[in-house]
């Protein structure tokens, strides 16, 4: 699999290669157990509200089916968007408004965006998911299992990319890396902190690292 050469951070962090031994996890038993660490199978019944700046978030799951929201109030204007059963709708005080270009990157951006990515590592617990381990790494000089996310390729498109970097201890993802449509071509990478557990599900902040340099992929 294709492993990216990564960008040096300001903060001094590194990406060292690891040998891994033969009889070491499977990137999908990886997977799987970082699933359980974070809460477990159990997320997809769940619901969480949560607020960001001025805008409320929430993030309903009913047999793996999301539905998300997200609302932003004014003084006399709520703005309100929806995802749920596959269809997108944009409100303006309850009032159903017609799709646009700008409704479309809204959604895409407030609701797939954000909380698609809310929703790590548990969103990986799919068919079209391909769970590959790759060589460790050392961040910080800590030694963390490294699984590459890809998807079942419908098309000649290259498809959404992550890199899991999941401690070995704990089976949390400590790190992770994207290549995601929504958020462009570009690789961001994220670092978990003020980690929480909030009745029995595992919650953090991140902070964001973009290169601005070119993403080189090596075979």
């Amino acid at each position: 699999m294709r492993l990216a050469t990564y960008m040096v951070f300001c903060i001094c962090m590194m990406l060292l290669g690891c040998n891994a031994a033969e009889t070491e996890l499977s990137g999908q038993q990886l997977l799987d157990k970082s699933i359980e660490a974070h809460g477990g199978a159990s997320f997809f019944d769940s619901k969480v509200s949560f607020d960001i700046d001025d805008r409320h978030y929430l993030v309903a799951w009913q047999n793996k089916s999301p539905r998300f929201e997200v609302t932003r109030a004014t003084d006399s204007i709520t703005y309100k968007a929806t995802y749920s059963g596959g269809l997108q709708q944009y409100f303006i005080n309850d009032s159903l408004q017609e799709e646009t270009l700008y409704t479309r990157r809204y959604i895409d951006s407030q609701l797939e965006g954000l909380l698609y990515l809310f929703s790590i590592p548990h969103i990986f617990d799919q068919n079209a998911v391909i769970a590959t381990r790759v060589e460790d790494v050392l961040v910080k000089d800590k030694k963390y299992h490294s699984v590459h996310i890809s998807f079942t390729q419908i098309d000649e498109n290259e498809g959404d990319e992550f890199y899991l970097y999941i401690d070995p201890e704990t089976y949390l993802v400590d790190y992770y890396a994207e290549k995601y449509e929504l958020t462009g071509e570009r690789m961001l990478f994220k670092r978990a902190f003020n980690r929480r557990t909030i009745n029995g599900y595992v919650f953090a902040d991140y902070y964001l690292f973009e290169d601005r340099s070119q993403f080189h992929w090596h075979a």
